[in-house]
């Protein structure tokens, strides 16, 4: 049963039809451009910061908040948030439009994100995580979710891999959801938690007003 609520939930993001280059859908779009392999943590030490911009908002400080708890779990390294007005020295996981974004050129592709849209940019030995207003955190679960293989099908069950030495294909694309709205109706510990329904980009059901 849970396992038929994950593939649910990847539908009511998007529902693909094949083109040439990626993937086009009705009304949104998930755009593969291609992929590139990174390596995270050799041997339980974290390779990456987490950088965020100097005055960041709640949403990229919960994406952020997200990505440590769970690269630490697979790695059992320590990653650090940073701020991108301090000297980032090593490769780096950046999210929004930080210093470090803007340097990139990467301005751009947030025009192309609808509000809840993402975008997973690897570039050099870094990973850039774009968002539309709230979008943002949508690309640091889908980092985990779609790359790193994280899973989480109830509210106390998931699965969450385990690798010292994580090195993950980080496939570069922009995706925005056919539907803004989506909802499970399933056990009301699920669908009214909010932790659990972040992780898997839906709502919560007291939120979900039908219109």
């Amino acid at each position: 049963m849970l396992r038929h609520t994950d593939v649910f939930i990847r539908f009511l993001w998007q529902v693909q039809r094949p083109i040439a280059g990626g993937a086009e859908t009705g009304s949104g779009v998930h755009r593969l451009v291609g992929q590139q392999r990174l390596q995270f943590a050799p041997q339980g030490n974290a390779l990456m910061d987490i950088v965020v911009p100097a005055s960041p908002s709640a949403a990229e400080i919960l994406a952020a908040e997200e990505l440590k708890e769970h690269l630490d779990r697979i790695t059992g390294g320590s990653f650090q948030i940073v701020r991108d007005d301090t000297e980032v020295t090593s490769r780096f996981i950046s999210i929004g439009m930080t210093a470090q974004a803007r340097q990139a050129g990467l301005e751009d592709v947030t025009r192309q994100l609808r509000p809840q849209g993402l975008a997973v940019k690897p570039l050099g030995s870094n990973v850039y995580l774009l968002g539309g207003p709230d979008g943002i955190l949508n690309a640091a679960v889908a980092l985990l979710e779609e790359d790193a293989g994280c899973r989480w099908y109830s509210h106390n069950w998931q699965y969450i891999p385990r690798d010292e030495n994580l090195t993950i294909q980080v496939a570069d694309r922009v995706s925005n959801p056919d539907f803004e709205k989506r909802f499970v109706f399933t056990a009301p510990e699920m669908s009214s938690s909010p932790i659990w329904t972040r992780r898997n980009r839906v709502m919560q059901w007291n939120k979900f007003d039908h219109v």
